[in-house]
């Protein structure tokens, strides 16, 4: 989870646990689909707006890659591509979240995606 996969969840939030201690012990497979929808807000200051559709999940060496359980998450944000490189403020709201996940999740980002 975090800003660059399933907004509203954070990061770790989206992987195998393991069955004792609950940790994330991660994954060696992952599904993401992100769907934008941005519009100008500022145009000449660079300022967008978007809404947006996420889901995914993570899977471990001897789990089928299926829809099945499959994370997702709907929300909005700003961006400003300033002097300094483009910032993010998104905001994501889980969709039927299990007991032990959050309902939703404030991300910021300064900088590209690498």
């Amino acid at each position: 989870g975090g800003i660059n996969t399933v907004r509203g969840f954070e990061f770790e939030d989206i992987s195998p646990k393991d069955p004792v201690t609950g940790d994330a012990i991660g994954g060696t497979k992952m599904m993401v689909y992100n769907f934008e929808y941005r519009f100008p807000l500022i145009k000449n200051m660079g300022v967008t707006g978007l809404v947006f559709f996420d889901m995914g999940n993570v899977f471990c060496d001897d789990e089928n890659v299926t829809l099945s359980g499959i994370k997702k998450s709907m929300g909005a944000g700003i961006r400003w591509y300033s002097p300094l490189g483009p910032l993010r403020l998104e905001y994501g709201k889980v969709i039927s979240p299990e007991d032990d996940e959050p309902s939703g999740n404030w991300d910021f980002t300064i900088g590209g995606i690498f």
